[in-house]
């Protein structure tokens, strides 16, 4: 959600609309895209809505405007009273019709338009403690402290007198929570998040030891690697042994298992934390470990040779004709 004063005379007026079109009745969010168009998500619609007219073109607004009403009137959001009043929105609610009711519906309309002003403020809030805590439990409650905060701050403001029963209260509240909790993201969002989180703080700590995990099996190679040319054929390790070894090894490089199945973005994210002389290091022990593996399997193919008794010169032939 951009600030109002980063928005351009046509899209203040693309908002303007909307406001008046869906009032306090149909929940609505809007942000700029990269290519500096408005973006539009309305409750009850199963996408998102662009001002890609040209603003320049003074039928811009009267297309877009028109184009919502048809959406709305394709899922029959729409009513016919909402039609009637010249766009303005009457509340669902019956609880809060009353002889006050012009005075509760304003004062929805300046909480959300007040909590507007506040969503990329308080999602940053909820972000910072949801991955402090761990936790999601608590942004129900919080989003309903700021929705009664909201109202609280509006009727001081408003100096409005009459007393607002309980029940009506409530309504009131549920009303402007129900914007707010379209304006932020949803539980399922911060679900995914912490998941990320965790998967990418473990491969940060994964990296410290990356080295080690990576030297120790190296080390190992190496003594097998010298002892290679003195294999004889009756001591060749049997399929079955060499697979437990395998097992063994991977089972070291767990860590490094885990960093390789993160996102190419959140891998090198997480590479990044890493200074100048780790990732040398790194960089470093990766060609030394290529480097034995492939002296490794050139062992492997000579103690083949050696045990199948191949002529080398058969081998340079066949080698030559493929």
């Amino acid at each position: 959600m951009c600030k109002q004063a980063t928005f351009s005379k046509y899209q203040k007026s693309v908002i303007k609309f909307l406001n008046e079109l869906l009032g306090t009745q149909i929940p609505f969010t809007y942000e700029k895209t990269q290519n500096n168009h408005l973006k539009v998500l309305i409750e009850g619609l199963d996408k998102p809505l662009y001002t890609s007219s040209t603003p320049s073109d003074t039928k811009s607004l009267d297309n877009f405007m028109s184009h919502v009403k048809r959406e709305l009137k394709a899922i029959e959001v729409l009513t016919s009273n909402l039609a009637n009043t010249s766009m303005k929105a009457t509340p669902q609610n019956p609880s809060i019709k009353s002889m006050f009711q012009p005075n509760f519906e304003k004062l929805i309309q300046t909480c959300i338009k007040s909590l507007r002003t506040r969503v990329d403020s308080i999602k940053q809030q909820e972000q910072d403690k949801v991955l402090e805590t761990n936790d999601i439990d608590f942004i129900k409650d919080e989003r309903l402290k700021i929705v009664k905060a909201s109202i609280s701050h509006t009727l001081q403001n408003q100096r409005q007198a009459n007393y607002i029963k309980p029940k009506a209260m409530k309504e009131i509240e549920s009303s402007i929570l129900r914007h707010l909790n379209f304006m932020l993201p949803t539980m399922a969002f911060y679900s995914d998040l912490l998941v990320e989180n965790t998967t990418i703080e473990q491969a940060e700590s994964d990296i410290s030891i990356i080295s080690k995990s990576i030297n120790k099996p190296v080390r190992e190679l190496s003594k097998g690697q010298q002892a290679l040319p003195e294999i004889k054929q009756e001591k060749v390790i049997p399929t079955a042994k060499a697979q437990i070894a395998q097992d063994g090894q991977s089972k070291k490089l767990t860590g490094l298992t885990q960093l390789l199945q993160l996102s190419t973005h959140n891998r090198v994210n997480a590479f990044r934390t890493m200074t100048s002389d780790q990732a040398n290091e790194l960089i470093s022990n990766i060609e030394q470990a290529m480097t034995l593996n492939r002296e490794q399997d050139i062992e492997a193919v000579v103690a083949m040779i050696r045990q199948k008794s191949i002529p080398l010169e058969a081998i340079i032939t066949r080698l030559e004709v493929a």
